[in-house]
């Protein structure tokens, strides 16, 4: 049984969807990144989450919400799920939000450099392990992943599942780093 492709346009939508939402994405993460010098919820934020991980949390929590939104125009046109894909969006946001929740944690017990050794210390594990949970995420949201094809047979939530999975699997070793660097 041989899908039927799909016509050219609407390839050409989803490219376009998918670079508007990336620059769009990177112009508010750039934006929430500067006004954190005059807003001091935000200030407290990148503090918190040590710069690097403000800014992955931020690109993160735009990236999810705006690429559904903009996807969600060609998913309705290629026939995919536009409300699973927003429940998938949802279980995304909730894994972006325990991610930032332990992060906000283990921001206190990061250094605030890096080590010169291999590995980069604590500020080395945290930036490796944020790395490894939020960009796959974000890739996915952007590029319409989220929206699973209306097949009766199929998971409807496979993707979000098999990134989370992935995540946990490439950030477990820099997780267990920072767990020690918490407990030293």
């Amino acid at each position: 049984m041989s899908e039927t492709p799909a016509p050219a346009y609407r390839r050409d939508l989803r490219v376009s969807l998918s670079i508007a939402a990336l620059v769009l994405t990177t112009a508010a993460t750039a934006g929430l990144t500067v006004a954190a010098d005059d807003v001091a919820v935000l200030r407290d934020a990148r503090d918190r989450w040590q710069g690097i991980g403000y800014v992955l949390i931020c690109l993160y929590a735009v990236a999810v919400p705006l690429g559904t939104v903009l996807l969600s125009f060609w998913a309705r046109g290629v026939g995919r799920s536009v409300r699973l894909g927003w429940r998938n969006a949802g279980l995304a946001l909730g894994h972006g939000a325990l991610v930032a929740a332990l992060a906000w944690f283990f921001g206190d017990v990061v250094a605030d450099h890096f080590t010169s050794g291999r590995g980069g210390g604590s500020k080395g594990a945290y930036a490796a392990w944020l790395i490894a949970m939020l960009p796959a995420f974000a890739a996915v949201a952007l590029a319409g992943g989220l929206f699973p094809r209306s097949d009766p047979g199929r998971s409807s939530h496979g993707v979000v599942v098999g990134t989370a999975v992935a995540s946990w699997i490439f950030g477990a070793l820099p997780f267990l780093l920072l767990v020690v660097f918490a407990l030293a």
